[in-house]
């Protein structure tokens, strides 16, 4: 698997959880692909332009860079994204 799209809010039917990954060393140096893979997925769920009452990723990420995330066209993108 390589590809990745974000299922829209109204498909969803429900809030987008945060979760906290947590992965080995081992997992870690052993399938760098597939941790690129979830980070792109968790930059792409922060990215969308939902309120922050429906998306929860988009929330924390932009607490986590203290509200001054950047915003790339309609998407906030947060940290070294």
């Amino acid at each position: 698997m390589n590809k990745l799209e974000v299922i829209p809010l109204s498909e969803l039917g429900r809030p987008r959880v945060d979760v906290v990954v947590n992965c080995s060393g081992v997992f870690r140096d052993l399938f760098v692909n597939q941790m690129l893979l979830l980070d792109r997925a968790i930059k792409l769920a922060a990215e969308q332009d939902e309120p922050d009452e429906m998306n929860f990723v988009r929330k924390h990420a932009k607490q986590q860079v203290g509200g001054r995330a950047r915003c790339r066209g309609e998407g906030c993108v947060c940290g070294g994204g």
